[in-house]
C-alpha cells in the first residue's frame, strides 16, 4: 500500500521522527576552494582543470610556508585535496592543536581524495587549517601542496524525549445521601 503525503505533511512525519529519535538531523556545508571563507597564506595559485576537482577548480601552492584556513561550526570536518608525484607532506591542525600530517605522495595524480576525516570534535566553532611542512615524500618530485575542498557538518544530537509523569488527582465521586423529608403529620 501506498501513501501519498503532501510536502507539508512529509515535514510534519519527519519532524516527529527527528524528536522520537528515529532520525538525526544533519547539517552539511561545502567550502570550494574558491571560497571567500577561506584564508591563503603564502603564493597560491587558483586554476581551473576539467576533472581537477569540486567545480573542476584546485587551489596549490609551492610556498614552503604555505596554508590555508577557516572557522565553521560543526562537530565533523573533511579535507579534500589532490595527489601526485609532486606532492608535499602537509599537516593539519584544529583549534591550534596537531591533529596528524598526510603523505600527499602518489606517483600518479589523484583528484578529489579524501586525505582527513575528524568526526569526533565537540559541537562549537572551530579553526581549522593546514599546512605545507616543507617536508616530502623521498619519491616526491617537489613540495606542492592542493586544496580542493572543505566539508563540515553538524550532527544534531538524536533527542529521546523524556517521558513526563502524568499525575491524576482524582476528582471525587459524589455520595448519594439519602435525606427523609417528614410528611405533615408522620411526626405524631
Amino acid at each position: 500500500m501506498k501513501i501519498k503525503l503532501s510536502n507539508q505533511q512529509r515535514i510534519l512525519f519527519l519532524t516527529v521522527l527527528l524528536f522520537a529519535g528515529f532520525i538525526q538531523m544533519i547539517y552539511s556545508e561545502i567550502l570550494n576552494n574558491t571560497s571567500d571563507i577561506i584564508k591563503y597564506y603564502g603564493t597560491w595559485t587558483h586554476t581551473t582543470q576539467t576533472g581537477a576537482g569540486q567545480n573542476n577548480t584546485i587551489s596549490h601552492s609551492y610556498s614552503t610556508t604555505a596554508k590555508a584556513s577557516f572557522n565553521f561550526y560543526g562537530n565533523y570536518i573533511k579535507y579534500y585535496t589532490k595527489k601526485g608525484p609532486g606532492a608535499s607532506i602537509v599537516e593539519i591542525w584544529i583549534d591550534g592543536n596537531y591533529m596528524e600530517s598526510i603523505d600527499l605522495y602518489s606517483p600518479s595524480k589523484v583528484f578529489q581524495f579524501l586525505a582527513y576525516e575528524n568526526d569526533n570534535l565537540s559541537t562549537k566553532i572551530h579553526f581549522f587549517e593546514v599546512r605545507n611542512t616543507n617536508t616530502r615524500n623521498p619519491s616526491s618530485s617537489a613540495y606542492y601542496m592542493h586544496v580542493d575542498w572543505f566539508e563540515f557538518l553538524f550532527n544534531a544530537p538524536t533527542v529521546h524525549p523524556t517521558p513526563t509523569p502524568m499525575i491524576f488527582t482524582p476528582t471525587p465521586t459524589p455520595v448519594a445521601t439519602a435525606y427523609v423529608t417528614p410528611s405533615p403529620g408522620s411526626l405524631k
